[in-house]
């Protein structure tokens, strides 16, 4: 496991907050539905909320991937370039939807904690 992230960052619209350990989890309790195709609930000031987990890379980089949109690809040097192209990457996608007129999908938790296992395979 890689050391605690740090701080919630909740700047600008659409900010994505940081749990303060990898895998960061970003808080879904605005995300009351299980169920993908209702629109998701969002705060007073319009802000969505979604998990996203910031995954070492062997350049020293992250990957960031968020669970509810796999379509999602982005990555930063460091850990703070990471989340600021998270939150970006996400911001981009959600307003696509709502041009494209698609609703926003809530947030569907996972049904447990994720398993993470090595699979090793030869050829």
């Amino acid at each position: 496991m890689a050391k605690p992230l740090g701080h919630e960052n909740t700047a600008g619209k659409g900010a994505v907050s940081m749990a303060p350990e990898w895998p960061t989890v970003v808080s879904s309790a605005l995300m009351e539905s299980k169920d993908k195709s209702q629109v998701a609930a969002t705060a007073g000031d319009g802000s969505y909320r979604y998990t996203v987990y910031f995954e070492p890379l062997a350049d020293g980089g992250f990957a960031v991937v968020f669970p509810a949109f796999p379509e999602i690809v982005t990555f930063g040097r460091t850990l703070d370039e990471a989340r600021a192209m998270a939150r970006d990457a996400l911001r981009c996608h959600l307003e696509g939807l709502r041009k494209d007129g698609e609703p926003i999908p809530a947030e569907t938790p996972p049904a447990g904690n994720p398993i993470r296992e090595e699979v090793v395979v030869a050829i």
